[in-house]
């Protein structure tokens, strides 16, 4: 029945056990792989795949494995060249896969990928990959493949300021920031003072260490996602 399901949305999806092994696709992500029937993808890894997207296997599995730790869905933006040699953007869902309740251990991984291709997007997925450049192969995130992230857990940074965060890490300036965001330059600055004490940061340049070194630098705030399909950060 879930197989049914998945070959009839538009988007692509499969679903793995625990250690990662395909379990099934659908077609669209057997096309999009370069696979002569999605079937073959069963008993495969990310490593077996035959296009560039094996270079993200050991960032995808750990994916994979964040999930079913913490049995919550993980929102990831992937830029890949794919099997036809284009480059393509993808909004991808990872969340935990149940073979009985809830209350159950999770039996797998289930993932469905959006499409959202657009010049800007690739823009911005090929600036992320060079700033990632020299990453943890085994982390999260890396050239290619980048967290969705909403900030509304108490004592995180706020909706507002995870934006401004966000430019300010990508070498812009306040009154660019303040332009991008329609607001004005001094309640940005306002936002980056706000930033400094919840992270303990003495200086607009200590913020920006600090705000690397908390992992920062690798989580898109989904409030600015709509922006930046039309914002250049070259």
């Amino acid at each position: 029945m879930l197989q049914r399901l998945l070959d009839e949305i538009p988007a692509f999806a499969g679903y793995k056990d625990r250690q990662s092994v395909f379990l099934y696709a659908n077609k669209a992500y057997g096309v999009l792989i370069g696979l002569p029937h999605h079937e073959d993808v069963i008993g495969r890894t990310d490593f077996d795949m035959p296009c560039e997207t094996v270079a993200c296997a050991p960032m995808f599995q750990k994916q994979d494995q964040e999930v079913l730790r913490s049995r919550q869905p993980l929102r990831i933006l992937d830029v890949h060249r794919f099997a036809d040699g284009k480059w393509r953007a993808f909004l991808v869902t990872k969340t935990p896969l149940y073979g009985g309740s809830e209350k159950d251990e999770p039996v797998g991984t289930m993932f469905y990928g959006v499409d959202i291709t657009s010049p800007g997007i690739i823009e911005l997925g090929s600036l992320l990959g060079r700033i990632h450049t020299g990453a943890d192969p085994t982390s999260l995130v890396g050239a290619g493949s980048h967290l969705i992230e909403g900030f509304s857990d108490a004592g995180a940074l706020t909706r507002r300021e995870a934006e401004i965060l966000f430019f300010l890490l990508r070498g812009k300036s306040a009154k660019e920031t303040a332009v991008i965001l329609a607001m004005s330059r001094r309640t940005v600055e306002q936002h980056i003072d706000k930033m400094k004490r919840k992270l303990g940061a003495r200086s607009k340049f200590e913020l920006i260490e600090v705000a690397i070194e908390a992992g920062y630098m690798h989580r898109i705030p989904d409030s600015l996602f709509s922006r930046q399909l039309s914002i250049s950060l070259g």
